[in-house]
């Protein structure tokens, strides 16, 4: 009987080694724009304290929440708290890792925006996933694109005469286009904070992701992130 109790305690102790978590896989609506840049460097930084490495997979916003509120993958890299009410089974990491300002991006010297209601007489183009957006412009005429590249082209060859994002993924999407110079931004229309979430099968480590967070230096990876962009 003992020696059947100490087989029995290897066989868990080894069965717990294997199923250890070392590494994660989160989703995101895109890698290459700002925002998720300076999330992936944050959160990398922070996993690395407590010796997992992370792993991205992009896909479409909303795909990326199907996938990471099913358990898919582990969580979402970064999103607005408005998510939580609709996917209940991702849990916020509460370290705010970056704060964005929404603004509406136009080329004709006649629009005039400062708040959301001032959007209804125009055309409108968003990326498809932003939920705060999509709230924000129910009702009014808006195309959904499936990234902020098409919105802007869209803008580009007049088929709407807004586009909304926020201003520094805006900004970096436009880099090196012909709209950079002609390119007109509004007033902040709104003010997001975005969070890191996992799904709530690794509820247990976020106390210790809280702590690592809290640890580093968050200012200073976004300004060497935006310096490099």
């Amino acid at each position: 009987m003992k020696r059947l109790f100490v087989l029995l305690l290897f066989c868990i102790i080894f069965l717990n080694s294997i199923l250890a978590v070392d590494s994660l896989v989160i989703s995101t609506g895109s890698k290459d724009v700002l925002n998720f840049k300076i999330s992936t460097a944050i959160l990398k930084e922070a996993y690395s304290i407590l010796g997992l490495d992370l792993s991205i997979t992009n896909t479409s916003l909303p795909r990326s929440i199907q996938l990471s509120s099913s358990g898919n993958t582990d969580g979402e890299l970064c999103r607005a708290t408005v998510i939580e009410a609709l996917y209940p089974t991702l849990i916020r990491v509460d370290v705010p890792l970056l704060e964005v300002n929404t603004v509406a991006f136009y080329l004709l010297d006649s629009i005039n925006i400062n708040s959301w209601d001032s959007l209804k007489p125009y055309r409108i183009a968003y990326e498809r996933g932003i939920k705060v957006t999509q709230e924000s412009v129910v009702g009014m005429n808006v195309v959904a694109t499936d990234d902020l590249d098409l919105a802007f082209k869209l803008l580009k060859y007049g088929r709407v005469d807004v586009v909304i994002s926020g201003y520094y993924n805006g900004l970096d999407n436009l880099k090196g286009s012909d709209l950079m110079d002609k390119i007109k931004t509004s007033t902040p229309l709104n003010k997001v904070t975005l969070y890191h979430y996992l799904n709530i099968k690794h509820k247990d480590l976020i106390p210790k992701l809280e702590e690592a967070l809290n640890s580093i230096d968050i200012e200073g990876i976004i300004k060497a992130v935006l310096a490099l962009n």
